[in-house]
């Protein structure tokens, strides 16, 4: 019950309820689930919480209690045999990794993810789109424009199949399609994918610190166009946003 009060708060966007409750289950339930390992018809669910305390660790920043929870999911789902869960955390435990600048871990493990998520889901399926934007945002970071390219364009390819063309998925996509075009000097395809991702993020108010950057970035390459009026509403636009989510002292806040 608790798990399912934690998973319920975490939807909600509660997440300091949500720790809290996730904690008590697990608190609660470790040794009855964990008692005979794969053989008890629990242990699958206490694979399940370590993953959602990963989670929340990760989204938390707190890079090292969510590996903690990530490895003792994997190391669960792996005696369980669960293929997908196995891929699934894989993928979690890449983010981390990816966070840490540990790239060539990250990598490996978004690679490993992404094998398996396409044996098991097929090329079409919304978890493997998401291992393919995750392994382009890791060539991005490196700055090999080309491979996240194709990664990117994959993953937005699939979130447009099953989740549609406004979904925020889509918009973060085109949104470092915008940077890998700029970065090629293709202002006007950047603008395109800045333009698109705009139109998803200013959608809701949960998405605004990425609209900040989008704005920001249409404002620079206005600034190159030489085109000034416009590059102004872009950048205090960019600057409201910015202002509004991460504080006036924000590194980012004065960058614009």
């Amino acid at each position: 019950i608790l798990h399912r009060q934690g998973s319920i708060l975490e939807r909600l966007g509660d997440r300091d309820g949500a720790l809290l409750k996730l904690r008590g289950a697990l608190q609660a339930g470790r040794d009855v689930w964990s008692a005979g390992g794969a053989s008890n018809p629990n242990f699958a669910e206490l694979g399940d919480l370590m993953n959602a305390l990963g989670n929340m660790h990760k989204m938390a920043g707190d890079s090292d209690p969510a590996m903690e929870f990530y490895r003792e999911s994997l190391s669960i789902r792996q005696e369980i045999g669960d293929q997908l869960s196995v891929a699934n955390v894989k993928n979690n435990i890449g983010a981390v990794l990816a966070a840490l600048g540990r790239t060539e871990e990250a990598k490996a493990f978004y690679v490993d993810a992404l094998r398996t998520k396409t044996a098991l889901l097929g090329c079409d399926n919304t978890e493997t789109g998401r291992t393919l934007a995750n392994l382009g945002q890791i060539y991005m970071d490196e700055k090999e424009f080309d491979k996240a390219f194709q990664y990117f364009s994959e993953g937005t390819r699939i979130f447009r199949l099953n989740l549609g063309d406004k979904h925020f998925e889509v918009g973060v996509c085109a949104h470092n399609l915008g940077i890998i075009w700029d970065g090629r000097s293709d202002h006007k395809k950047a603008l395109r994918h800045y333009a698109e991702a705009y139109a998803i993020f200013q959608r809701t108010a949960e998405d605004a610190h990425l609209l900040s950057f989008t704005l920001h970035n249409m404002g620079a390459i206005y600034i190159k166009r030489q085109k000034y009026s416009r590059a102004v509403r872009c950048l205090y636009d960019a600057l409201d946003c910015k202002l509004d989510t991460l504080g006036l002292d924000a590194e980012e806040t004065a960058e614009t």
